[in-house]
């Protein structure tokens, strides 16, 4: 009970960091949906430089080891938060794509998925090497104009995600997909770049916390785990 406790509270934390998270950016921004600040709208493909496809080869059943080349799958993305575990191993006889590689502080949106799920938006904060984008997968290169943070943080948003998802089309019976073009057309609202740099320095040292609260919540639940094979066997008393 004091160890699922633990578990518990560590949990409730990191929600609470997320939140916090939520409540910064609707502090410095104001609510999208209204624009009480009157930012002005600009199409996204005025702060792109490009916006790159990847590849989706016949890949192993398991994750790449580290230094061994692999393909994210949709699910690295899907939750708003990068996940660099989320991948299939590139089989050895399939020559790989450097030029799709991920990397820190890569920019990466889910083109299809269901419709809840499409445009999701995850920023590469650290990964292991040799991974590269799926073909369901977009990598935005922004401009100097633009905080990718902010970006990202933006296309979470509860409101404007939903106008991305808006984007997506598709037949009855398929996934939904955004095209680079819906991608690039798409009107984003844009503060000022001191804001936005001065709003991403407080979510990088927001997710550098997280991440050490995430790394203890792994180490309880294995402390949790030992425990309870440790009492199945009599081990406790």
């Amino acid at each position: 009970d004091k160890a699922q406790e633990l578990i518990d509270k560590r949990t409730e934390q990191l929600a609470k960091m997320d939140e916090f998270v939520q409540s910064v950016f609707l502090e410095i921004f104001g609510d999208v949906d209204v624009n009480p600040n009157g930012w002005n709208k600009q199409q996204l493909k005025q702060h792109l430089l490009s916006i790159d496809s990847g590849w989706s080869p016949n890949c192993n059943d398991y994750p790449a080891p580290l230094g061994e080349w692999g393909v994210l799958k949709l699910s690295a993305v899907t939750g708003g938060e990068y996940k660099e575990t989320e991948n299939k191993a590139l089989p050895v006889e399939l020559q790989p794509k450097g030029n799709i590689e991920v990397h820190v502080g890569d920019l990466l949106v889910t083109r299809k998925n269901t419709r809840q799920l499409v445009g999701a938006c995850a920023y590469v904060m650290n990964t292991q090497p040799c991974l590269m984008l799926p073909d369901t997968i977009f990598r935005f290169n922004t401009k100097d104009s633009i905080n990718k943070v902010f970006l990202w943080k933006l296309f979470n948003d509860y409101k404007f995600k939903k106008i991305v998802q808006n984007l997506a089309s598709g037949s009855a019976g398929s996934m939904p997909n955004i095209s680079k073009g819906k991608l690039m057309a798409l009107e984003i609202p844009l503060p000022p770049l001191d804001l936005q740099i001065q709003f991403a320095a407080i979510i990088e040292k927001t997710e550098q916390q997280k991440a050490l609260m995430q790394q203890s919540l792994a180490q309880m639940e294995n402390n949790m785990s030992s425990l309870m094979q440790r009492a199945f066997k009599g081990e406790l008393f």
